[in-house]
């Protein structure tokens, strides 16, 4: 089956397709799996944000002062990679299970646009501030770029997360 993806009619008949193959079936319609993922989601974010809650403070100068920038890095890694691992998987499930609702739900397309914010801070953070941490790394204060991508970091996951749990609330048409 060849569709056109390049317009959003072909998005569409994409999207309708993946809706209606049994593996979405499925997980939309099972008791509990569409559940589990959900929760296993939240728990993703839970240790995704509990560990960026942590570096962005740093990064803002507001806790962790005695600790070295690269320091709370090392110790913050494992949270926000595995965190992140956990909710980018089943995220990508829970949208497979009803890939229609979610594209045409306002909420969700104003989530992916903020993830892609978050994502461009980091990028920003990772290949700009971060490269001169050593410089600045036991600094009470870090410099302006570093607290300015703290500062973002917070106010856009907290964003997300406000944004993604409206997302359930927005009806487009029955399913999940």
């Amino acid at each position: 089956m060849t569709v056109d993806t390049e317009s959003p009619h072909g998005i569409l008949l994409w999207l309708t397709w993946l809706s209606d193959t049994a593996w979405s079936t499925n997980l939309r319609e099972s008791l509990w799996t569409y559940p589990i993922v959900d929760t296993i989601h939240v728990l993703g974010l839970i240790g995704f944000v509990g560990a960026a809650i942590l570096l962005d403070l740093r990064l803002a100068g507001i806790t962790l002062t005695t600790l070295a920038v690269s320091d709370v890095v090392e110790r913050t890694r494992r949270g926000l990679f595995s965190g992140f691992a956990v909710m980018a998987v089943t995220g990508l499930l829970l949208f497979a299970a009803n890939p229609v609702k979610f594209a045409t739900n306002p909420f969700f397309q104003i989530k992916l646009g903020l993830l892609a914010i978050a994502g461009l801070n980091a990028g920003f953070f990772q290949y700009s501030t971060a490269r001169r941490m050593a410089a600045w790394d036991r600094d009470v204060v870090p410099p302006l770029p570093a607290r300015a991508a703290g500062w973002l970091s917070l106010a856009v996951w907290t964003t997300i997360i406000a944004v993604g749990r409206l997302i359930a609330f927005y009806e487009t048409g029955g399913g999940v």
